[in-house]
């Protein structure tokens, strides 16, 4: 492995997932609330390792197949305890249209990156590297502002229960903006999961033809 910048964060991200699920599953506020901060450094990260990777010319293929296997443990670290979470305590679901998080939409988010990793590997023990494309860009970043809309929901859900209301400021909105990330991140992870099939089929038909 070549040990750079872009990598080193990229690393860093791998170890913040096994910690923001264990904070996630403590039933407490204070502990919801640095699950909160964990995910939101995480994600950042996401977008900075690239531009420097990019940036600095240190583009390697390390970064290209961990960053897309860290981009899917942060997201099965968040999405399976929130599911768990909502699941085994109605008073912190109640999302606008959703409810909760549906078993459904754990399964479009996770089993479209189990394929896609799948797939990637196949594609590794025949030589070739599939760089992650734009369009799976743009699906991990509206799945990230449907994670963090989410975790900010629960957060703010185990304040506000325990003092029998739903009155914290903004839960309306949160809840709504949550929601409408969730439908955008399931049409953009159907979207790139066809791109990516598209992708990988042309990898295969150059290697045979090589």
């Amino acid at each position: 492995m070549t040990w750079n910048l872009p990598n080193a964060i990229t690393t860093v991200r791998l170890v913040l997932t096994p910690l923001l699920a264990w904070l996630l599953l403590e039933a407490s506020t204070l502990a919801r609330a640095l699950a909160c901060g964990v995910f939101l450094v995480a994600a950042v990260s996401d977008l900075w390792d690239g531009y420097l990777a990019r940036r600095r010319r240190e583009v390697t293929d390390y970064g290209k197949l961990v960053d897309p296997v860290a981009d899917k443990l942060l997201l099965a670290a968040a999405v399976i305890p929130l599911y768990v979470i909502m699941r085994r305590s109605p008073s912190l679901a109640g999302l606008p249209i959703y409810d909760g998080v549906p078993l459904w939409a754990v399964l479009v988010l996770l089993g479209r990156e189990l394929l896609i990793t799948v797939l990637r590997s196949a594609a590794a023990r025949r030589g070739r590297i599939v760089a992650a494309l734009r369009s799976g860009k743009y699906k991990a970043f509206v799945q990230n502002l449907f994670l963090g809309g989410a975790l900010v929901w629960v957060t703010l859900r185990s304040a506000d229960v325990p003092r029998g209301g739903d009155a914290a400021p903004g839960m309306t909105l949160v809840g709504w903006f949550t929601a409408i990330s969730l439908t955008g991140a399931l049409l953009l992870t159907l979207g790139s999961l066809a791109e990516y099939l598209v992708a990988f089929a042309h990898v295969l038909e150059r290697r045979r033809a090589s």
